[in-house]
């Protein structure tokens, strides 16, 4: 598991392992704010709701990790060509609570996420090449899926950078 938390701007991790009874002792995190993650083979990521550090008395924080699915698929971009370098994002229903995973160098664009929480959600694909795929809605169930994202084709488009202070 891990403890995130924002210092100076920057994410910082605490990572630790179980003892085996479910339990992950952490003993140095800086005060303030924390969100707990944790996972597990068979089981989707989960993460704990924020925190705070130091908590009087020491409390335990649970996270439930949901039964995991495997989500296989490919990321084709708006011609129909595999894309080799891209991010796949779950959300329930906003972005606020998305989880991510990055691929690279897959030169026929497919990707094999073991772990990939059953619950009905949004499934999204984007790249550095342009616009991101449309949304899809997928109930993974316990038997998983396969998909095809396609990424949106790029838009022309124009912009003008001007001085804040001026305006021009």
């Amino acid at each position: 598991g891990e403890l995130l938390w924002i210092e100076d701007g920057e994410v910082q991790r605490l990572r630790g392992l179980s003892r085996g009874d479910g339990y992950i002792p952490f003993v140095a995190a800086a005060a303030g704010n924390v969100v707990g993650l944790a996972s597990a083979p068979g089981y989707a990521p989960g993460r704990s709701d924020r925190f705070a550090i130091p908590t009087e008395p020491p409390e335990t924080i649970k996270v439930t990790l949901p039964r995991a699915a495997e989500l296989t698929g490919r990321v084709m971009d708006a011609s129909g060509q595999p894309v080799s370098s891209f991010q796949l994002i779950w959300y329930e229903s906003t972005w606020h609570d998305k989880l991510t995973w990055d691929f690279h160098d897959r030169e026929d664009g497919r990707f094999r996420i073991p772990d990939a929480p059953r619950d009905s959600a949004y499934w999204y694909a984007a790249a550095p090449e342009g616009p991101g795929s449309e949304p899809v809605f997928l109930d993974l169930g316990s038997e998983g899926a396969d998909v095809e994202l396609k990424l949106k084709p790029p838009q022309p488009g124009r912009g003008r950078v001007v001085d804040g202070a001026a305006g021009d």
